[in-house]
């Protein structure tokens, strides 16, 4: 019999304290230094080779950048996060728990717990059907498929059991395999390649990193995280930063 796990994640669940978040900016800091060097000086340049195409482009959007920016600080790791790591969410039993907690003077706690859970499952939902709606685009396929993974994980969580490590282990890899390849969508004229995928190879590291924050300190750290480094990507001196990197390594 498959050994039955109460964590989401191999270490306990933690508060996020101001010694935590600094962790993650830390974490988020290295691992953006080290996706655009595999991207801009391992991946890009080997793809051109072997594909021979001559660019990786990516799609152009016609917003203002200030929405840009909003979508992309904001909408987007609220929307991602809850569809690809709430399964895995340290703060998810406890909120399932205080949302059935009976009683009248438990009542504030278990009404917000269940707004919390609301905005979340609606999150994951309008996140899905945007992509479904527009085609079943890469984005809305890595969606269903995740969908489909963690949706026995929610089932031990709803009804209190707890979660076959196999069951755990599969869901995390598949989620975050995903999320990475879900990011082909942001290219345009890509070749007929399956080598292209290597494009992804960035967001593997990035979702490795939001699934440690989810099931360590919970879905609210995960988005803190993602939000974090899209954010560092539209700040001049880190931006500065990268640019140094990628001239002298």
């Amino acid at each position: 019999m498959t050994e039955p796990v109460l964590l989401r994640w191999p270490l306990p669940p933690s508060r996020l304290t101001v010694r935590g978040a600094g962790l993650l900016a830390l974490l988020v800091m290295v691992s953006l230094t080290v996706e655009a060097w595999i991207h801009f000086e391992v991946v890009e340049p080997w793809l051109r080779e072997v594909t021979g195409a001559e660019a990786f482009k990516r799609e152009a959007s016609q917003l203002p950048l200030s929405w840009q920016r909003f979508e992309s600080i904001v909408i987007a790791p609220l929307m991602e996060e809850s569809a690809y790591r709430a399964a895995f969410s340290a703060s998810l039993m406890p909120l399932l728990a205080a949302a059935s907690a009976p009683g009248r003077r438990r009542v504030v706690e278990s009404t917000v717990a269940t707004v919390l859970l609301i905005l979340i499952g609606f999150a994951s939902f309008f996140f899905g059907a945007g992509h479904l709606l527009s085609g079943w685009s890469v984005a809305g396929v890595c969606y269903l498929l995740s969908l489909l993974v963690t949706a026995p994980v929610l089932v031990c969580h709803v009804r209190g059991r707890p979660v076959p490590r196999a069951l755990w282990i599969v869901a995390a890899v598949v989620t975050t395999l995903a999320f990475a390849v879900m990011h082909l969508d942001n290219y345009v004229a890509l070749p007929s390649d399956p080598r292209v995928a290597l494009l992804t190879v960035p967001q593997l590291l990035g979702g490795g990193i939001f699934l440690f924050a989810a099931g360590r300190y919970g879905l609210r750290a995960a988005m803190l995280a993602h939000m974090t480094s899209n954010g560092l990507l539209a700040v001049p001196w880190f931006v500065s930063w990268l640019h140094w990197v990628l001239a002298t390594v």
